[in-house]
């Protein structure tokens, strides 16, 4: 029964993933489509095929929670493209590195941070070391990403209201981050109540993230 909670909650998260996906894809047929978005979109696209492999994995009883689960690739590729949009794109645009803005970039620190305590969880629960070793490598790349996420929606905006456009998506890349880790966690303790939950919100946000920055930047592009 717990086992079979799991699966439902993939499937839930992989629906979502899906929706984001096929937005996604529309976005790179667009031919004025910014590059910020494109490279968006392609989060999407690791998230859903790491989804769906996650799923037919548990759908066809392959023990991934105890070996290196090749869909954590597609999740770290989810990251390392927020990261990208951020600091490949968006940061030499925004940030002249200028003084009065030091501490936007000392308040991002909280993120990283936060994964790094959650992390800790993992850390000192029952699994394998191959998993504390995977799971680590994850968190690295989402400490990274979440650094960038929350600069950007606390930077003050510059002309064209660049920064404005990217606030809500940003802080919804970096609440993914934690219901993901939140989920990681409830795999760990068996947690599957939580985990239903967690894989819902993870949908809907996922369903969401790439309307919200279309919208938040259609009037400009990179």
């Amino acid at each position: 029964m717990l086992f079979d909670t799991f699966i439902i909650g993939d499937l839930i998260a992989f629906a979502g993933s899906l929706v984001g996906f096929l937005y996604g894809l529309f976005a790179f047929l667009m031919k004025k489509c910014g590059l910020y978005l494109k490279i968006s979109a392609g989060a999407l696209v690791c998230m859903m095929l790491a989804r769906l492999l996650e799923s037919v994995m548990h759908v066809s009883f392959f023990l991934v929670k105890y070996y290196f689960q090749i869909d954590i690739l597609g999740f770290i590729g989810v990251f390392l493209f927020f990261l990208t949009a951020n600091y490949g794109v968006m940061d030499s645009i925004a940030d002249d590195k200028n003084r009065k803005n030091r501490i936007y970039r000392i308040i991002p620190l909280v993120a990283p941070l936060s994964f790094l305590g959650m992390y800790m969880v993992l850390l000192f629960s029952y699994i394998g070391i191959d998993l504390k070793i995977s799971y680590g490598v994850l968190t690295a790349v989402i400490m990274l990403s979440s650094y960038y996420n929350l600069k950007f929606a606390i930077f003050p905006d510059v002309e064209n209201g660049i920064i404005s456009g990217l606030r809500i998506y940003n802080i919804m890349a970096l609440l993914y981050g934690y219901l993901f880790v939140g989920e990681l966690i409830a795999y760990t303790y068996y947690w599957p109540v939580v985990s239903i939950v967690l894989s819902i919100l993870m949908a809907l946000d996922a369903a969401f993230m790439l309307p919200v920055l279309s919208r938040g930047v259609k009037k400009w592009t990179i």
